[in-house]
């Protein structure tokens, strides 16, 4: 998660796009905990597809 948010402000990126599958416990999320990760550590807008 580190990796794609620093590069993605180094890159100065408009938005972050990344794929969830959410293969984790079905009641705790509906987004998977990388991409869940990613939305929490950022302040660009991040796309997630699923």
């Amino acid at each position: 998660m580190k990796l794609i948010t620093n590069y993605a402000k180094y890159s100065k990126s408009d938005v972050i796009v990344i794929g969830s599958r959410g293969k984790g416990d079905p009641n705790a999320s509906y987004l998977g905990s990388v991409a869940n990760g990613i939305l929490q550590s950022t302040k660009i807008p991040v796309l997630v597809v699923k």
